[in-house]
């Protein structure tokens, strides 16, 4: 009877290990996958939705941050329910589909709500966090945590002049900007360590100009542009200590201008028109571009090669042929697993 148990488990043990190594294998298959396969995938047993929605085999699919593949555009309407565009940055047309479901913050209090900001980084955890500011006096950042799913205070309450409304995630921290006619304002928040601290100015900063902040594969750029502005300028990026910033690119639009002269001259002003909506870094040095919108059309600008294509044409549509920028805001789709 003794010697039956030890065989037993011994059999035990060896099918253990034998599905342990089905796992393995079934997992290292998985990985190499696109995306669009395992979301159907995911309906073929629970054990396979167990396999794919594990935090872990997301990290191991993507170790690094992937870039953006295209850009959510919202029309300029001012509706309760805005209407949004999405743009696929390669030259061929994507189709999306956007299934209604939706999660709903507990316990969040109606206030002077002046920005809210998703934090979100695979790399670190699969728990995400919604960044409130709301101001009545002075301002306040409130946490949302979809791990214990409530809202907490985060530092103390402070004065700014800063737009709370657009902010970026970069290392572990909220950045916001703004420049009016008191200067050039950078503000960056811990998160974790909860304290606000200012940003220097980039080097030869011009104080007219407007600005584009964006985070791409854990850098953070600023690109110096305007409506309206030169053909000239600077795409910088921050340093990892957030100790300066430093060019890294410098562009000249003239290709553009030779290409649409009819459309990037402003009739108003001695200048040029155009919209910087995305910055892409490329796994390479030279896949690096930048999304540009002029009056009727979104480009892409190889950084390296100084190069650009035409990937949206919205001139025949009378609703979009508003200037300065015929939408209010955009957002980068990110392709991912992680199921936020």
């Amino acid at each position: 009877m003794r010697n039956k148990k030890v065989e037993r488990s011994t059999n035990e043990a060896t099918s253990a290990e034998k599905v342990a190594s089905i796992d393995d294998i079934l997992t290292q298959i998985l990985l190499l996958l696109p995306i669009k396969s395992l979301v159907r995938f995911i309906s073929v047993s629970k054990h396979w939705l167990k396999l794919i929605k594990n935090p872990q085999f997301s990290f191991n699919r993507n170790p690094n941050p992937n870039p953006a593949l295209g850009l959510f555009l919202q029309r300029t309407a001012y509706k309760k329910r805005p209407t949004f565009e999405y743009m696929a940055f390669g030259m061929e047309r994507s189709t999306l589909y956007v299934i209604r479901q939706q999660r709903t913050l507990s316990d969040f209090q109606s206030r002077c709500i002046r920005g809210l900001s998703l934090v979100f980084d695979p790399s670190r955890s699969p728990e995400y966090k919604v960044i409130s500011v709301w101001s009545d006096i002075k301002y306040q950042i409130e946490i949302y945590s979809s791990l214990i799913k409530t809202w907490r205070k985060s530092g103390n309450a402070f004065v700014s002049n800063v737009d709370f409304d657009s902010g970026t995630y970069w290392n572990g921290s909220m950045h916001w900007i703004n420049h009016n006619e008191e200067g050039f304002n950078h503000l960056c928040y811990n998160i974790d360590k909860e304290y606000m601290s200012t940003i220097s100015t980039p080097p030869e900063w011009d104080e007219s100009m407007d600005v584009y902040l964006g985070e791409s594969c854990d850098h953070l750029h600023l690109v110096q542009t305007a409506v309206p502005s030169g053909i000239k300028f600077n795409v910088y990026e921050l340093k990892r200590d957030c100790s300066e910033w430093f060019v890294k690119y410098q562009l000249h639009l003239g290709l553009l201008f030779n290409a649409y002269p009819w459309k990037m001259r402003c009739k108003y002003f001695d200048s040029y028109v155009y919209f910087v909506r995305s910055f892409v870094r490329g796994q390479r040095e030279e896949d690096s571009f930048l999304v540009m919108e002029t009056p009727g059309k979104i480009v892409r600008l190889n950084l390296a090669f100084h190069t650009f294509e035409e990937i949206w044409d919205f001139e025949d549509d009378e609703d979009l042929k508003c200037l300065p920028s015929s939408w209010t805001k955009s957002f980068e789709y990110i392709e991912s697993l992680c199921f936020v």
